[in-house]
This record gives C-alpha cells, structure tokens and sequence, in this order.
C-alpha cells in the first residue's frame, strides 16, 4: 500500500544543505532553503542568472564544479537537481545510504521528502505536496493559501 508523505516541519537554520545543480529548479529550490536559514552550498559547472543572484547576494555559496560525494560530508539534506538523470540518481543514493533526506528533482520514486509549495505570511507557514506526481496541483493550492492567509492575517489585525 502506498501511503501519502507525512508533512514534517524541520528547522533547517544553520544547517549545511546541498543544492546540485543551478538551473531554474535548483535556484527555485536553493533560495527557499536559504530563505528558511540554511546554509547552502551549490554545486554545479554553470546555472542560470537566478543562481548568480542568489550567490552574488550572499544567500548561497557557489562551487563552479560538478557534485562530488565529499560535498556531502556534514550535510543535513540534499537536492539532485541536475540536468543529469545519472548524476541526480547517484547523488540520491549516496544520500539514501548515509541516511541524508534527499529531493530528487526529477524521479519522486528516489526522494526521501518532497518539496512542497510554500505559503507564508507572517509567523504561518504552510507546505502543499500531491505526493510528487501532480505539481500544478500543489502549485496552485499553495498561490491559493498565500491569498488566504494574507487575508486570515489582515482580519486578525483588524481584532487587535
């Protein structure tokens, strides 16, 4: 039987992540893991200009290189996001054994968490998955709850 993913909050400030890969999925990816207080180290030879934004504004640090397995040595969690299916599917494995939580960019069959769509406002977070398969459902379920906690938010002021 296949169960649905538990939704897990876990603080991740300070703690060492590895983002492989800097195209648009890794950025996207990397800049919420920052966002959160992560400490992000990106591996890859070159990437997109929200990854250059992203390194030239301090929220991630950069190696121009492809993922090595020592880049995992001290890593709280990982994401294979590649534009290499065999690097992507090497990387989840190694994270797999050393008991690492790994997102696999692009086979949910070899992710140990899933990356959700994020709603905040305020001090409320909220995470929406599909469990991996449909990710313009949670896509717009989250731009859904980014609209209804802004709204939840501004009534409880106007209580105050």
């Amino acid at each position: 039987q296949d169960y649905p993913r538990f939704p897990l909050f876990v603080d991740i400030s300070k703690k060492r992540v590895l983002v492989a890969g800097a195209g648009k999925i890794a950025a996207r990816r990397a800049a919420v893991l920052a966002e959160f207080g992560a400490v992000v180290l990106v591996a890859a030879p070159d990437g997109c200009a929200q990854m250059e934004q992203l390194e030239q504004s301090g929220q991630v640090h950069w190696e121009r290189r492809p993922v090595r397995e020592t880049d995992l040595a001290g890593v709280y969690l990982a994401v294979a996001a590649t534009n290499r299916p065999d690097v992507n599917g090497r990387l989840a494995k190694l994270c797999r054994e050393r008991g690492i939580m790994v997102s696999h960019a692009g086979d949910e069959s070899q992710c140990s968490f899933y990356f959700p769509g994020i709603a905040r406002e305020g001090e409320l977070v909220a995470g929406v998955v599909a469990d991996g398969k449909n990710h313009s459902l949670a896509k717009q379920a989250a731009q859904s709850l980014r609209i209804w906690l802004k709204q939840f938010m501004a009534e409880r002021k106007d209580e105050r």
